[in-house]
């Protein structure tokens, strides 16, 4: 979800001194503060790759410096004059709305052309430093964010990711609630956008509003239970308590997983004008909490739908959603099938980018495919120099020892669906060496789908981590500032925002749904996992909103291991699998 900082806490000098822990200047889920907001205003619409990057330094001939210079300063000469003056086109990769163009060649070109331009700079700066490291992040933000908040935050976190030897992408995607629920209720029906506003919209927003009246006391019941469960009841569970779980009886349920880090139960500061906050405002919390229901629940379809047009676009479907005529006098049809004959796995925006650096890496030949006629080719060509300068750089360290590209892919929050949209697509070509799911909206049963077969594949190299939540800070996690029920994003999926049909369709990120259900992964995939549950208090995330905080350093590997916090249990640490 969204990480604001004015709500999670400051950092001095570089950002890497402290994270200030909940307290009564330091609201936790600015996400939910923001759905409050709307709620009380609107009463209708309440509701990566980061590697474990070992830069090991080998010494470069003159020649070999020189050749990669040569390229840079060629490709530089004719580079795309359009990327930003903060550099950070270079490091985004964004889609767009359905409602806009959706013949968007013109925008991927310039995205892909910048990419490669602040690509080309990254490797030749490093070879001039004699530093061997051919590693891209790719970060995918959570929901709740439009691009211009995620860019905000590129503008910090990107210097401090190069510092660290990654070259980083944000995959920035729009999944802000107010238009994620408008165009729910106004264009798409049945899994279809209609071009134009739908004549049943209003009946659909009535529904939304009227239909979980009846309800109500269901809904209420359900979240007083869980309330009191994590507060008067959660001395006694397991599931709560994690030093309980680690006791003889609990702790068995971890020996299936070669890596577990589990911090402890020791509580923060208590913040006694939120627990007066939440009792005041319950008479407006529970009509509130009503509305949640429907109208949260199609915002929230809509933001997964956006996800999923990340890899998938509607445009690979419906032929008439494109140009009758585009710019080489080919028909919409033609338009299609060009575009899928380019990438076949998917022509959403994260899926070009990702087709384009697996075919890019193997040779410029097949990174751009020309046909016989110009009709013949593919719907976008990649300009043939970019092509070649790209390919160069992609294999330019086989010169400096042998190392070739590495990938690593960070999802915070619903940025794992997207993950678990774009792997099964690509786990086959790309050389992903780390997945990290921090907070993961994805439920257990996609994950273990879109995981299992790279992880479970003989002398696989790729490391999965799965970071979490304390339970009884997930659970007790202050929303819309007490105008909401109490609970992390994850808790209002699971609770408000899904319904889920059985323990694997509840969601992934959450430890109490983890511990129960990690046993359905496949052994193989299991000795690849490792699981971080924070502990309730320290320099940690302490909300779902924390877990990108600059401030923790979220890129680096020590972060996905546990290992930034002290308190952790006496279990083996995790190995180094890189």
């Amino acid at each position: 979800m969204k990480d604001n900082r004015e709500c999670t806490g400051g950092y001095a000098g570089n950002g890497i001194t402290s994270l200030s822990p909940p307290g009564p200047s330091h609201p936790t889920n600015c996400t939910a503060s923001k759905m409050g907001v709307l709620l009380a205003l609107l009463s209708t619409l309440p509701i990566v790759l980061i590697g474990c990057a070992s830069t090991v330094d080998h010494p470069l001939t003159v020649e070999q410096v020189s050749s990669l210079e040569a390229a840079q300063v060629t490709y530089l000469d004719r580079s795309n004059p359009a990327c930003s003056a903060d550099k950070l086109d270079g490091h985004l990769i964004t889609i767009r709305r359905e409602s806009k163009e959706i013949d968007d060649s013109a925008q991927y070109e310039k995205q892909f052309s910048c990419f490669v331009q602040g690509y080309l700079k990254y490797l030749a700066r490093r070879t001039k430093e004699g530093k061997q490291n051919n590693h891209i992040l790719f970060y995918v933000n959570g929901g709740l964010n439009q691009v211009s908040d995620v860019r905000s935050r590129a503008k910090k976190q990107v210097p401090l990711m190069m510092a660290h030897g990654y070259y980083p992408v944000f995959l920035a995607w729009d999944s802000a609630l107010l238009s994620s629920y408008g165009e729910q209720i106004a264009y798409v029906r049945n899994g279809i956008r209609r071009t134009n506003i739908q004549p049943t919209a209003p009946f659909s927003f009535l529904g939304d509003v009227l239909s979980p009246i009846p309800r109500a006391p269901v809904i209420w019941y359900n979240q007083t239970g869980r309330f009191l469960d994590s507060t008067l009841g959660s001395k006694e569970r397991p599931d709560y308590r994690l030093e309980e779980f680690l006791k003889e009886g609990h702790f068995a349920y971890a020996r299936n997983t070669e890596n577990l880090r589990v911090g402890d139960d020791k509580p923060g500061e208590t913040d006694q004008l939120k627990t007066a906050r939440y009792a005041v405002l319950t008479p407006l919390r529970l009509p509130l909490s009503v509305l949640a229901e429907d109208v949260g629940r199609r915002a929230w379809e809509g933001m997964i739908r956006r996800t999923r047009n990340a890899v998938h676009h509607p445009g690979e479907f419906d032929p008439e959603l494109w140009p009758v005529k585009g710019s080489n006098g080919t028909t919409n049809k033609a338009h299609r099938n060009n575009r899928l004959r380019a990438y076949p796995r998917g022509f959403g925006q994260f899926a070009r980018i990702l087709g384009d650096i697996a075919r890019c890496k193997e040779s410029p030949t097949t990174c751009n495919p020309v046909g016989p006629q110009p009709q013949e080719r593919p719907f976008f060509d990649l300009n043939q120099e970019t092509v070649n300068d790209f390919h160069q750089a992609l294999n330019a360290e086989r010169a400096r020892g042998g190392q070739k590209l590495k990938m690593t892919l960070i999802g915070h929050s619903m940025g794992t669906m997207v993950l678990n949209e774009l792997i099964p697509s690509f786990y086959d070509l790309l050389p992903i060496q780390n997945i990290v799911y921090m907070g993961a909206a994805a439920s257990i049963r996609e994950t273990k789908i879109a995981l299992e077969k790279i992880l479970q594949r003989k002398g696989s190299q790729t490391n999965f981590y799965s970071l979490m939540l304390h339970p009884l800070n997930e659970a007790r996690e202050d929303s819309g500032k007490s105008a909401l029920p109490s609970g992390s994003l994850l808790e209002w999926i699971d609770e408000v925002l899904e319904r889920p049909g059985t323990e694997l369709d509840r969601t992934m990120g959450k430890w109490r749904n983890l511990r129960v259900a990690k046993h359905v992964f496949s052994k193989e995939a299991q000795r690849q996992m490792t699981l971080v549950v924070f502990p309730r208090s320290g320099r940690v995330p302490l909300t779902h909103g924390q877990f990108d905080a600059t401030a923790l350093e979220f890129w680096r590997p020590a972060y996905w291991k546990g290992e930034t916090f002290e308190n952790a249990n006496k279990t083996p640490p995790p190995t180094d699998r890189r």
